[in-house]
């Protein structure tokens, strides 16, 4: 059976639109994540803890922006694939995450990611829209 691919589609969205209210919508009030980041094994259970932890990686930054997303099954799982670019005080970075996601009665009740952390790049060409 084909996993439900929309719950991590706006889980997707509301990551990069920085939207507490739309991650929360989609996530099973008993949510388990476990995350792999350069600065060690993360976890969190819950709804608000969740919402909490994936934004906060981010910080404030003065850019974020989502450059390329794939959500895919893969078995019963539902395979993520995001890659942002953003800008702060300190520079330019590229953040790659890759999750699988349990997804069932239309909410993601598990999530296993592993992050790259924060890459430095060099300034990219941004087209700016007056």
């Amino acid at each position: 059976m084909e996993p439900d691919l929309d719950p991590a589609r706006v889980f997707v969205d509301g990551v990069a639109t920085s939207n507490p209210v739309r991650i929360a919508g989609v996530l099973d009030p008993r949510v388990h994540l476990r995350a792999l980041t350069p600065s060690g094994l993360v976890e969190e259970a819950g709804p608000a803890d969740v919402v909490e932890r994936v934004l906060g990686w981010f910080g404030h930054p003065d850019v974020f922006t989502l450059e390329s997303w794939t959500v895919e099954g893969v078995g019963e799982r539902v395979h993520l694939s995001y890659r942002f670019l953003l800008h702060d005080d300190e520079g330019w970075y590229r953040i790659d995450q890759e999750a699988f996601a349990d997804v069932a009665r239309g909410r993601i009740a598990a999530i296993d990611l592993v992050c790259s952390g924060f890459e430095p790049v060099a300034a990219p060409d941004l087209v700016v829209l007056v």
